[in-house]
């Protein structure tokens, strides 16, 4: 039983300590993996973004081109030549109306039309960002002239006759949410919104984002963010996740909110990659014990198939299949002679009762006994109730130390289990240790005899040393 525990509890412990290591490093895998879904995401989200923003940002060329040239013209004179170059801006794709003012609001479009965005909110708005200079965008909300839910692209305008005004191109993408989310899944909450949260595409349109209490967002930091155009990634506590990619097309950001549970369902393939590791190294492992279990039973085959081939049948006692006498002072010899740097312990036992040792107990003794140590020591029958066992190569004090250990523990389970059936048994041991005990086969053998006695004559059953 002995020489299988020796073999189990490694290996119950190895498999506790990588079924541990492999749930510890399940969380940090399932972090990895959000960290890398999240990202992608934000990536997909930036392409669809730089595909609008292409749109957008080719009408804000033409209209800063545009109005250049406006400078060229008379206000007041050359109305024809402005309708055609408000034509001419009209053909670029998405824009949905052109408009020259004044700057009370008056002015003509692209048909040649009278038009007044006097008293509209989207006009004191651009009066208030561009009377002075430059040029940009606006969002509408709602105008009887431009587009609501259009960006307005305006430019400050200075005419030949000294009459100042705006050029506003007025650009709708239909389509600006499918453009920028096209490609994004299983988000509980996509929205393309201004730096303060209004949501200008996608669900609940005109309604304020920051102020959604279900998701308890970091307003301040992601506004930073927004307003230093950084990509920003970061958990909701007791939600999820949130994903912020600032937006030049409203001075704003594309927002995708995911739930935790709706983010697992896009990191399962690398779950199961990981968990396929882990099997796998779990079958590796079930694979190099079978090995091990395989050699250590091969071992003993092949050491049975030797002690019992036709040479060393001579050698070998009939009754426990380890060496006798005879076969033991070979072997042992042959070992001593093989190179001059030689080293090992040999312990000598015997087995004492009052009534005589019975075979079945001496045979038992030693089956048991060739599995205490290697299947390449030398374990021998050395006479009728006595063997010798001798370990290889053993040099150290504290491997010494442990073989004795070992020893003792069989000793004692021994001890208790002949006991069960032959009561006054006393098992004696002794030990004699190469070179310091001798060099020799019969020094050595004396010596561990001698110590054996000893523990003999004081009749306790213990190991007496040869030093």
């Amino acid at each position: 039983m002995k020489a299988y525990l020796k073999w189990l509890i490694p290996i119950i412990a190895l498999y506790v300590m990588v079924g541990a290591a492999c749930l510890f490093y399940r969380e940090i895998v399932r972090e990895e993996a959000y960290l890398n879904e999240l990202n992608m995401i934000s990536a997909n989200v930036q392409e669809g973004l730089y595909g609008a923003d292409t749109i957008i940002k080719r009408a804000a060329d033409c209209n800063d081109t545009a109005a250049i040239a406006l400078s060229e013209y008379s206000f007041s004179k050359d109305k024809d030549s402005i309708q055609r170059l408000l034509e001419n801006l009209m053909y670029e794709d998405k824009v949905v109306a052109c408009i020259v003012c004044d700057n009370e609001g008056k002015g003509i479009d692209a048909n040649g039309n009278a038009v007044s965005l006097t008293g509209e909110a989207i006009f004191d708005e651009i009066r208030n960002t561009y009377s002075k200079g430059g040029s940009g965008q606006l969002l509408v909300h709602d105008s009887k002239v431009l587009y609501s839910g259009s960006i307005a692209e305006v430019s400050r305008v200075e005419f030949a006759d000294q009459i100042k005004g705006y050029l506003i191109t007025d650009v709708y993408v239909n389509d600006l949410y499918d453009r920028i989310f096209y490609r994004i899944k299983y988000a509980d909450k996509m929205a393309l919104v201004s730096i303060n949260g209004e949501i200008i595409a996608g669900e609940d349109v005109g309604t304020n984002l920051w102020e959604d209490s279900t998701y308890d967002l970091q307003v301040d930091t992601i506004k930073l963010n927004i307003s230093q155009g950084n990509r920003y990634v970061a958990r909701i506590d007791g939600y999820g996740f949130v994903i912020v990619v600032p937006s030049k097309i409203t001075k704003g950001a594309a927002v995708a909110i995911y739930s935790k549970e709706e983010l697992s369902r896009l990191i399962r393939p690398a779950m199961r990659r990981y968990r396929f590791f882990v099997m796998l190294l779990c079958a590796i492992m079930f694979i190099y014990i079978l090995l091990n279990f395989a050699v250590f039973g091969l071992s003993k085959i092949i050491r049975k198939i030797i002690l019992n081939s036709a040479e060393n049948k001579e050698k070998i006692d009939a009754l426990t299949g380890l060496y006798n006498k005879i076969g033991f002072d070979d072997r042992l010899n042959n070992y001593i002679q093989s190179a001059s740097m030689r080293s090992g312990v040999l312990f000598s036992l015997v087995i004492d009762n009052p009534e005589k040792v019975s075979n079945e107990t001496l045979k038992t003794f030693g089956s048991r006994l060739s599995n205490v140590f290697r299947a390449a020591d030398l374990y021998s029958r050395y006479s009728d109730s006595q063997f010798l066992v001798f370990l290889k190569d053993i040099k150290e004090e504290k491997d010494i130390r442990k073989q004795t250990d070992e020893l003792q523990l069989f000793l004692f389970d021994m001890k208790n289990e002949i006991g069960k059936h032959e009561p006054g048994t006393v098992i004696s041991a002794g030990r004699a240790i190469m070179p310091r005990n001798g060099t020799e086969a019969s020094k050595l053998i004396e010596e561990a005899v001698r110590a054996m006695e000893l523990s003999r004559a004081e009749g306790r059953g213990s190991i007496n040393f040869g030093e």
